[in-house]
Order: structure tokens, then sequence, then C-alpha cells
């Protein structure tokens, strides 16, 4: 059953919200990778990271359901297909891109995936916990929050083409570390890509496995590259 809907101030609180909780929600993995901390202390802010990731998968999901009511839809082959064929068109743009980025910044990671990187070259367990949440969690909350709710709060048919656009600039703008137009495309292209293939589908479930095969195949190079 649909809950009663937002109006715009709301909608904008949540939204506000939302971006607060995707950048908090990571603090406890940045204390584990840079101090150095008893296995009991690590432990402890590891329940308390995947438990706020959870708290906020909860929270992104309760706002996702007060602008569009969520069906429970099965994912049929095709959706399978579509996951996997969107990914592959991601890597396309990711490879030519990432060409660019090395040839006119020398750089060949990106910003975020380098910071990555440097958490889990820290110690074992942030490499375990970043790996899990990357892998299975942050595609549910960021899909939730950047397709699920913006695209829906904002955006109806009529204007849906801006509801892809917008969604891809501010997932991008997440995920920077430092401003390079290349790397702010590589990620813009991702997000518009997610955020078409849920328009299309209208399954946020599709977008969350492109999301997560991504996340999955740029976390086991990150780990190969770690050791």
């Amino acid at each position: 059953m649909k809950t009663k809907s937002w109006n715009f101030s709301e909608k904008i609180i949540a939204l506000i919200g939302l971006l607060i909780v995707v950048a908090v929600v990571q603090l406890p993995i940045q204390i584990i990778a840079v101090k150095s901390l008893t296995n009991w202390a690590n432990l402890a802010l590891g329940i308390g990271y995947l438990a706020g990731f959870s708290l906020a998968i909860w929270f992104a999901y309760w706002a996702f359901s007060h602008v569009r009511q969520i069906l429970k839809n099965r994912l049929s082959v095709k959706d399978f297909q579509t996951i996997v064929v969107t990914w592959l068109l991601f890597m396309v743009v990711q490879i030519g891109l990432g060409m660019v980025n090395q040839l006119l910044y020398q750089q060949t990671q990106t910003s975020n995936n380098q910071a990555i990187i440097t958490i889990l070259r820290s110690n074992p367990w942030a490499l375990w916990l970043m790996s899990f949440t990357a892998i299975f969690m942050s595609p549910i909350l960021e899909e939730l929050i950047f397709r699920g709710y913006l695209i829906n709060a904002f955006f109806s048919e009529k204007t849906k083409w801006w509801g892809i656009f917008t969604s891809g600039v501010l997932f991008s703008l997440g995920h920077q570390q430092g401003f390079n137009v290349i790397s702010f495309l590589i990620y813009a292209s991702l997000g518009w890509l997610l955020s078409y293939t849920y328009v299309k589908t209208q399954k946020i479930q599709v977008s969350i496995g492109v999301h997560a095969l991504n996340n999955l195949f740029a976390m086991g190079i990150m780990i190969l590259t770690v050791h």
C-alpha cells in the first residue's frame, strides 16, 4: 500500500537527509582504516558500521515508499539480460574514458577508487568490511536514493529525461575526491545508465543488480591490486 505522499518541502528535507546519510555512513570504516585499534574496537566499529548501513537502507526505503508505490515484482530472464548488457556497456564507456583520463591526467584510477584502495590496504578489517558493503549494501542504498527516491520525488513521466540527467550528475558528485572532469564523466555515465535502466524497467532491483555487478567486478580488481 502506498503511504501518504509528501509535499515539495518534505521531499527536499528528506533528500538532504538522505545525502547526509550517504556521507556519514562511511565514517566507521574510515576510522578503522586510519586508526591502530584493538580487534575488539574494530569489531565494535564493524558492527556499528553494518548496523548503520542497515538503518540507512531502511531510511532510504522508507523515503522511497513515500514517493512511489513499491511493487514486489520478480526479475525475469529479460531483466537479468538487461543487467548484464547495461554493465557491459558501462565497461566500454569506462575503458574509453579511462584511456582519456590516463592521457590527460596521467591517472590510471579515479580518485574515488584510489581512496578505496587506500582503505583496503590499511588492514584486514577494513578490507573485508569495505568489500562486503560495496558489493551488497552500497548498491541498495544508492539506488534507493539516487534512482528510486530522487527520480520519483521530483520528476514525472514528461520530465523523466531531466530526472535521468540530474540523477547521474548528483550520483557522480557524490563519488568525487576533488574534481576531475573525466572522473566526473565516468561516474555520471554509470549514473545515467543506471537511471535509464530504472526508468525503462520500473524495477529498482534491476538497477541494483547492475550496480552490484559493477561493484563486484571493481572490488575484485582492486583487491587483486592490493595483494
